[in-house]
């Protein structure tokens, strides 16, 4: 790998991506495929951020492309919840430029003037900045506090037009500005739209991941006896899909848009799996109930840290109350008694359990109202496309690059890779 790859830095949300000079002449002549891959992730990310390097930065890709005299395709990858508060099917579509998913369900939905939009965002940091300062904010304070109101702005945004967070809606904005410059300049191009990429279902190594993923919380939470339950639709579905078939997908969709092949219109590939192979959430919940009660976390002790069947709770109103009975109101006991006469100084553990209840709290709190959205998603995603590029491929090249979400055996992948593989990759061992 030493003798064909080469690192160049830059910045997605910088102009020209932040490559210039020899850099940018090298890639410029050299590059025939094009995979944009990058992303702020983060689901309330500040709207000026997440706009420079989600929606900006699928526009500068296409730029780069448009530079590059020798390209075969542009692959761009999105996320399949770009959908955003769509219910029902939803088929493997670019959007209409300027479209927003409100529009679709209601009269009153209008449309997104995206460069306007765009400008919008970039000028919220001076003008919340100069507001605030003026309210006399300094320093630290009034950063944070530019921040926070940032985020909000983006989630306002998202949700006034019919999608669920700054992320999506920023992805969906990146959509219709790459898309409309591969119609305006004849760019290869197609969009690859995953939905919960988890760890890898067999390559590099079966469970292999970096990082905690969004279902990832929950389950090390409740492994080791934290939470008994998340927020979600009992009688739905989590689309989850391995990355190694994301991987797959996305390499399988290369030769198939390539200008050297037969001209192809902009295709979008779903490679999800709430059509072709439905997790359901009670199956989700029976696996991960199995594999820790046939091989559970150990406490400081050693002993084995023993838990009841994952629960499910029906709405984030549920979880909230679930969760300040848990954990936020023996805290806030804890101290109240420690104010009684007679008592000592807290202890540094009773301290610490004060501490942890709080942090746990808010951590739960912000997960139900970042993830429920999620966990109880009535969108489902077609598929068509991703198995129609899967049946052209030959039987040697379905098994080198198998992305087939049909072959998913989901009680084997979410019991005996997955979360061995959170407690391989991620805690290194650690109990």
């Amino acid at each position: 790998m030493r003798s064909k790859l080469v690192a160049v830095d830059g910045d997605m949300g910088a102009e020209g991506l932040g490559v210039s000079g020899a850099a940018l002449e090298a890639l410029a002549g050299e590059v025939e495929v094009l995979v944009n891959s990058a992303a702020t992730t983060t689901f309330d990310e500040r709207f000026d951020v997440a706009v420079k390097i989600n929606t900006l930065g699928a526009q500068r890709c296409a730029e780069l492309a448009r530079r590059c005299p020798r390209l075969e395709v542009l692959v761009h990858v999105s996320t399949a919840f770009v959908n955003g508060q769509r219910e029902g099917y939803a088929a493997e579509a670019p959007f209409a430029y300027g479209v927003p998913i409100k529009a679709e369900v209601s009269t009153s939905g209008g449309r997104v003037d995206v460069e306007g939009e765009v400008a919008r965002a970039l000028a919220l940091p001076g003008k919340v900045r100069a507001r605030l300062a003026a309210a006399g904010a300094r320093g630290e304070e009034l950063e944070s506090a530019v921040t926070d109101e940032l985020r909000r702005e983006g989630m306002r945004s998202a949700r006034r037009r019919g999608w669920q967070d700054t992320y999506v809606y920023t992805k969906a904005l990146g959509e219709m500005l790459l898309a409309r410059a591969a119609e305006r300049h004849g760019l290869p191009c197609c969009v690859v739209r995953p939905s919960i990429v988890e760890s890898a279902y067999r390559e590099p190594l079966p469970g292999w991941v970096e990082g905690i993923r969004m279902a990832d919380p929950i389950l090390l939470a409740y492994g080791k006896g934290q939470l008994r339950g998340f927020v979600a639709d009992a009688g739905g579905i989590l689309d989850v899909v391995p990355v190694d078939f994301v991987t797959n997908a996305i390499l399988a969709a290369m030769p198939r848009h390539a200008r050297s092949g037969r001209a192809r219109p902009l295709e979008v590939y779903h490679v999800a799996t709430s059509t072709a192979n439905p997790l359901t959430i009670q199956r989700f919940v029976s696996a991960s109930s199995r594999h820790f009660a046939e091989d559970p976390f150990r406490d400081r002790s050693g002993a084995a840290i023993r838990v009841d069947r994952l629960g499910v709770i029906p709405t984030p109103e549920a979880f909230q109350w679930y969760a300040l009975t848990s954990f936020l109101l023996p805290a806030a006991l804890a101290e109240w008694a420690q104010r009684l006469p007679g008592r000592g100084k807290m202890s540094p553990e009773d301290r610490k359990r004060v501490i942890v209840g709080k942090k746990t709290y808010e951590q739960m709190s912000y997960m139900c109202e970042i993830y429920s959205a999620y966990t109880s998603y009535r969108c489902r995603f077609g598929s068509e496309n991703v198995a129609a590029m899967l049946a052209e491929l030959s039987e040697a090249d379905r098994r080198t690059f198998n992305f087939d979400l049909s072959d998913l055996d989901w009680d084997e992948y979410i019991a005996g890779v997955h979360i061995p593989g959170l407690r391989k990759f991620v805690l290194k061992g650690r109990q």
